[in-house]
């Protein structure tokens, strides 16, 4: 991919991710919003589809696991309540480091490290859904909770 496509799709994928966040951050003290939600699947969705063609293919199951979160919120196996929001905005600061890192040639710790990091600043909140009665998390791998390094 040419310089030109990174700097277009850096730039998209922060207004995407700002467009999420705005959108999430506006309920956060209300109930459900299906637009909300939408909104934010579609960022993360968007983000998702273009990241590998930039070198984040790394951030891709971490993104799914986010879609996924929201359509157990759509579906309604999910409250959309604070905690979820919670982790959710959290995840949006994450990306957010990331994609500037990558659009600013910041080279940070292996991935790996970075996500294990990550995994236990958010684990109790994405614990405390998994604890929920009625959801239906199959489809997240255990070892996502304890990631392995190599």
């Amino acid at each position: 991919m040419s310089m030109e496509y990174d700097d277009i799709f850096y730039k998209n994928v922060l207004e995407l991710l700002r467009e999420a966040a705005d959108a999430l951050s506006s309920k956060a003290k209300t109930v459900y919003s299906q637009a909300a939600v939408n909104v934010a699947f579609r960022s993360f969705h968007s983000i998702k589809g273009g990241a590998s063609m930039v070198g984040l293919q790394e951030l891709e199951p971490m993104l799914h696991r986010l879609e996924n979160i929201l359509t157990e919120v759509h579906n309604g196996n999910l409250q959309f309540d604070t905690q979820v929001i919670k982790l959710l905005l959290d995840a949006i600061s994450i990306l957010e480091i990331e994609v500037v890192s990558a659009m600013q040639g910041i080279q940070l710790e292996p991935f790996e490290k970075r996500q294990e990091k990550l995994l236990r600043r958010g684990c109790g909140c994405f614990l405390g859904l998994l604890k929920r009665p009625n959801l239906n998390f199959a489809y997240i791998p255990a070892d996502s909770l304890h990631p392995t390094t190599s």
